[in-house]
């Protein structure tokens, strides 16, 4: 395996890593704090996932949802995304020193 895609893919992968963080970030009730389970609200409702959402969880009769297929389908969209990262990367041409 080329060195530079191996670079480039976990590139892709810490991108989509901080691309759901900030998803959660956005879509939960009080931000991140329900997510590592430090939130210091009640009924704070945490929801991850990005492209599309796969866990849902709290509220005020607390519920907890897990959509498999479209936790499989993020992990598809990560991999693809990496891999096409890793591919971009690997194809840049060194420019050789002045």
């Amino acid at each position: 395996m080329n060195k530079r895609f191996v670079i480039g893919f976990v590139c892709g992968l810490l991108l989509f890593i901080v691309i759901n963080l900030i998803a959660a970030q956005l879509l939960s009730d009080c931000g991140l704090a329900p997510v590592f389970g430090t939130s210091p609200c009640a009924d704070a409702i945490t929801r991850i996932g990005w492209p599309l959402q796969f866990y849902e969880s709290g509220g005020f009769m607390y519920q907890q949802t897990i959509n498999f297929p479209y936790f499989l389908i993020d992990v598809m969209v990560a991999l693809a995304l990496a891999a096409g990262i890793g591919w971009l990367f690997s194809r840049t041409k060194k420019t050789p020193p002045k």
